[in-house]
């Protein structure tokens, strides 16, 4: 059974493998505003992965944030939860292993991809690409605006848009009905991820203030 979802902004990490770079931008983007994190640094071994897991889980703790794990099962017991691609198991198949307490969310790609994610129980889907991601070449067209917000409209679970979002574009989906947004180059390419990731957080607020009137 999936639960409800609460935050509204997912900080994906860009894979550079280097640590205290990544620890100090979440650091960052967690005291702006940002919610929740999604370590995605597939070309770690897993044993250095779980080591980062580790020492990353206290800092975004104490910063009221949650820190979930890509594909790796393993290292995601030590964490909030897993986030699945199409390699993975499936939904159920890792909820009877890490419990109903982890958060599992599924990267999708299209409509059905997401009917199956929420049919078998994921708690959020990340969806897209919306625009051509900035942080890895694109590897499918890019929905853009109208396509992602009829796919959030369709779907009650929550739904992150994801690929190449950055203000101007968060904005424009915001306007268009999109109330969660993951972000990767945006905050990690930033000159000032603080800055960033503070100016990224203002439309998502707005909305859930207005949610909450």
């Amino acid at each position: 059974m999936s639960r409800e979802v609460s935050w509204s902004r997912l900080l994906i990490t860009d894979g550079s493998a280097d640590f205290e770079r990544v620890a100090g931008i979440v650091e960052q983007a967690l005291d702006a505003g940002l919610e929740t994190v999604m370590l995605r640094e597939k070309a770690l071994e897993p044993r250095i992965r779980r080591r980062w897991v580790e020492e990353l889980v206290p800092r975004v703790h104490e910063r009221g944030g949650l820190l979930i794990v890509s594909e790796d099962i393993h290292a995601a017991r030590r964490s909030d939860g897993v986030h699945l691609s199409y390699r993975s198991p499936s939904v159920p198949a890792v909820r009877r292993e890490l419990g109903d307490a982890a958060w599992i969310g599924v990267s999708t790609h299209d409509e059905e991809e997401v009917a199956r994610a929420f049919e078998g129980g994921a708690d959020y889907v990340t969806f897209g690409p919306v625009f051509a991601p900035s942080s890895k070449p694109a590897f499918r067209a890019p929905h853009g605006i109208e396509a992602t917000a009829r796919v959030v409209r369709q779907y009650p679970r929550p739904v992150f848009a994801l690929g190449g979002i950055d203000l101007e574009r968060a904005q424009a989906l915001v306007r268009a009905g999109v109330s969660r947004i993951a972000f990767i180059g945006a905050v990690f390419s930033a000159a000032d991820p603080s800055l960033a990731s503070r100016e990224l957080a203002r439309p998502l607020t707005a909305v859930a203030r207005e949610g909450q009137s």
